[in-house]
């Protein structure tokens, strides 16, 4: 007789699969981590790296241990917003895994078919999933139809955990794994990691003018539009400080000659506003560590968890999602109305001449980040989520 899925123990999952849509760098020390865990043989199984993913085929290939393996399948996409796996059948008689997890989303056209499959074959099948009340979907249907028949449901954050309770999934189906990437862990590794960045960013601070960070990919989600003429327009009401904004997108030539305008306008010196670029992986962690504020006007991502990890305190908008919540107003952080320039200024000014709070909530946030996100403790609402009863 076929074993219930309400039965399985940790030690009975020897095999997982898990299937993503994309291979994404910050994902590889997770599933590390994961296939230490009680011995347990991982796959991992993408259709495509990301263009802009540093970690190609060879590199991919240091990651994998006996208990890890990395395979790009090559599945082809039907669209840029919809696709399906095609080889997923014969991916599964090969690997033969004890528990599914995979990501669900609806625009995965073929997803409900892979769970059937897997469930029709003893699979144990979670649904891995960021669904948020941020969601662009529509709510109700679309995402219980998907989500109601899979065996547990493996949230992002608690934001995304109480969206599907109001949607009308048990709670019962329901874990968390904080999301979350690689931090320094320890003072020690910190205070590296902070020697380091000040020696990456010394070329931009010549000075003792206070350095604000604004990290992400540069699209218009991300509002880096708002942040430059925020900063412009608060340096020039003699509020003092450099503003680096790293990373590289379909915005940067638009951003450089927005930012060059205005600075124009303002008469502000042109190293007040520097375009870093794109930067080597692990940089990213560097810039936030050697800021004095991180900025981020717009779609926050893991890089808020990388300035809260640093200590550095951060600003985000007040928007909702589970990116952004483990970061609370006046707490842990400042927030600051989406939209809002003079709050956003407000925001940014009171913190850029007050060291104190900014160690303050820096100090606090590093604690939040240390108790409630590092990889192991994401690791742990991955197990937890597989032995469910």
């Amino acid at each position: 007789m076929c074993q219930q899925l309400s039965q399985i123990r940790l030690w009975d999952l020897q095999k997982v699969l898990i299937l993503q849509r994309k291979l994404e760098h910050y994902r590889l020390s997770v599933f590390r981590a994961l296939s230490r865990r009680n011995s347990i043989n991982l796959t991992v199984a993408f259709p495509h790296l990301r263009q802009d993913c540093q970690y190609k085929e060879d590199s991919i290939q240091d990651f994998q241990t006996a208990n890890l393996k990395i395979l790009n399948l090559t599945f082809p996409l039907t669209s840029q917003e919809f696709f399906i796996y095609t080889n997923w059948r014969n991916l599964l008689e090969i690997t033969k895994p004890d528990a599914l997890i995979a990501e669900a989303n609806p625009r995965v056209l073929n997803i409900r078919n892979i769970m059937n499959y897997s469930r029709s074959n003893d699979i144990r099948t979670i649904a891995w999933t960021k669904y948020d009340n941020s969601s662009k979907w529509p709510n109700s249907f679309i995402w219980k139809n998907l989500l109601s028949d899979w065996d547990r449901i493996l949230c992002y954050g608690e934001q995304s955990r109480d969206g599907m309770v109001e949607m009308g999934i048990p709670i019962s189906k329901l874990s968390v794994a904080q999301n979350t990437v690689e931090i320094p862990l320890n003072d020690v590794d910190l205070d590296s990691v902070r020697k380091d960045a000040s020696e990456i960013t010394s070329w931009i601070r010549p000075d003792d003018l206070p350095l604000v960070v604004s990290l992400g990919t540069l699209v218009k989600k991300k509002r880096f539009d708002e942040v430059i003429e925020a900063s412009a327009s608060l340096m020039s009401n003699g509020t003092h400080f450099r503003l680096a904004v790293v990373g590289g997108g379909t915005e940067e030539d638009a951003l450089k000659v927005h930012a060059q305008k205005i600075l124009n306008r303002f008469r502000i010196p042109p190293d007040r506003i520097e375009f870093i670029g794109r930067v080597p992986e692990g940089h990213d962690l560097l810039w936030l560590c050697a800021a004095d504020v991180t900025l981020m006007g717009g779609a926050v991502g893991l890089a808020l968890n990388v300035s809260m990890g640093c200590g550095t305190a951060t600003i985000i908008p007040d928007e909702k999602g589970s990116d952004a919540e483990l970061l609370k107003h006046s707490v842990n952080g400042i927030r600051f109305k989406c939209g809002d320039q003079f709050d956003l200024q407000e925001k940014l000014k009171t913190l850029l001449t007050d060291a104190s709070l900014r160690k303050e909530l820096g100090g606090k946030a590093r604690i939040t980040i240390l108790e409630k996100a590092t990889i192991q403790k994401m690791v742990d609402g991955f197990i937890e989520t597989a032995i469910m009863n």
